[in-house]
């Protein structure tokens, strides 16, 4: 019994050392280093685990082997950051050894990335674990599919516990915007501070929040607010206009109230007397173009409507601007306005006799591709008549509608023939009428962005 004993506790130990040995063999695992490639002249830094200090990359100038931009090796526990004033689109990227990118955008606020770890089975082709830590800002993740290893974690941590798991093979995007009071954009439907924004455009992703998680496939989107609750999936769209049905405030008094909305005007002569300069805008409430004839009075909605009476001798400009101040760059699938409008009194005939007097105008202000661009403005005049307008400029686009009928318009600002198709930055929309006596409306305007 004594021999018995002592031989099973030697297999035992032979045993256990057996697979205490497999194990180690098959999961011991080693750090990998990623690159940091940088695609501006300033405004990216990073920082090395356990230093106190970030370093500007812009003052190494270490070129990349088959390129001029800035190239350098980071370990496990490096943080990346971006500031607004390196410009618009991808600013710097984290490649990884199997090919996997992930792109920093430094407008508005900056990114904060930390790779956190990146480590592979030392001798096996067993496990590859790569973690992020994003703290702020916006990042692209184009995870590679084609893998050596049989088991792939990508894992993106955010604060607040929230963690998502992305599938390899896939491409994804993760914003986590600054919340602003005054802007619904930047709050979930139930009017919570958005932490962050998770889209999938390829593969899926898994979003874990509160002991709670939830699946993303392709093309959707999901947001966490900052008390932890996820919202149900959504098209991987984003809304680049707030209130764009005018009902935020539920009274006619919209012009002293708006938050979103700044309403301006501007006489087109010199030394016009007051009592001419007269245009306003209001948010009234109709029934919806679908139901304009006949309809409740729950079923009514908010309209912007712009008007001008009186029979005026000169033109008058009534306007309303939104500051927009968004990084466009990665809607290259889509970037579409829409709204609908109508327009009742127009007494200058079609466009006027210099093209430009319209009773629905929308101009967008825009820079190219930098910052120090020069800004640069593209307008489409909506004007109503039963024919073409006679005079027409090269800046504008002009859409003729029929009087009185409630009208759709789209407009698509990556089409192929949009002078706006390559534009990284959008700083401001107006909407405005222009005119001797008008009485035009708007509603539900939107500018919708599919990366």
């Amino acid at each position: 019994m004594i021999l018995l004993t002592f031989f099973f506790i030697f297999c035992a130990i032979v045993a256990g050392a057996g697979v205490a040995g497999w194990r180690y063999y098959n999961e011991a695992a080693i750090a990998r280093d990623g690159t940091l490639r940088v695609h501006v002249n300033t405004g990216v830094t990073y920082q090395a685990r356990g230093s106190a200090q970030a370093v500007s990359l812009e003052r190494l100038r270490d070129p990349c082997a088959d390129s001029k931009e800035i190239c350098k090796p980071i370990a496990e526990g490096t943080r990346v950051k971006t500031r607004p004033e390196a410009g618009y689109g991808p600013v710097a990227s984290i490649k990884l050894f199997d090919r996997t990118q992930v792109d920093l955008w430094a407008h508005p606020t900056g990114a904060d990335l930390t790779l956190q770890t990146y480590q592979v089975t030392r001798w096996t082709r067993q496990r590859q674990v790569v973690v992020f830590r994003q703290q702020s800002g916006y990042a692209r993740y184009d995870l590679a599919g084609d893998q050596p290893y049989d088991q792939v974690d990508y894992t993106v941590e955010i604060s607040g516990g929230v963690r998502v798991v992305l599938e390899r093979g896939g491409s994804y995007s993760i914003s986590m915007p600054n919340y602003d009071p005054g802007n619904s954009l930047t709050r979930t439907d139930t009017g919570a501070p958005i932490l962050v924004e998770v889209a999938v455009r390829r593969g899926s992703a898994t979003v874990q929040s509160n002991n709670h998680q939830q699946l993303i496939q392709k093309d959707k989107k999901v947001a966490v607010d900052t008390s932890g609750r996820l919202t149900t999936p959504a098209a991987a769209t984003w809304e680049l206009i707030d209130d764009g049905s005018f009902d935020r405030y539920p009274n006619e008094k919209y012009d002293e109230l708006s938050d979103p909305w700044v309403i301006r005007s501007a006489p087109a002569a010199q030394n016009m007397p007051e009592e001419q300069q007269n245009g306003t805008f209001t948010a009234v409430k109709e029934c919806p173009p679908e139901k304009v004839d006949l309809c409740e009075a729950s079923d009514q909605i908010y309209v912007g409507q712009f008007r001008r009476d009186g029979n005026q001798p000169n033109s008058y400009v009534t306007a309303i601007d939104q500051p927009l101040d968004v990084d466009v760059s990665e809607y290259t699938q889509a970037l579409n306005f829409s709204a609908q409008v109508r327009v009742l009194t127009q007494t200058v005939d079609l466009t006027g006799v210099a093209g430009s007097e319209c009773p629905i105008m929308i101009t967008l202000t825009y820079k190219e591709t930098s910052p120090t661009d020069q800004e640069e403005q593209r307008t489409t005049c909506i004007y109503a008549g039963d024919r073409e307008a006679l005079v027409k400029v090269p800046y504008i686009s002009y859409i003729r509608i029929p009087f009185y009928r409630w009208h759709q318009i789209d407009i698509k600002l990556r089409g192929n023939n949009s002078p706006l198709k390559r534009v990284r930055y959008l700083q401001q929309i107006r909407i405005y009428a222009n005119g001797h006596d008008y009485l035009s409306e708007i509603t539900r305007v939107s500018l919708k962005g599919t990366p």
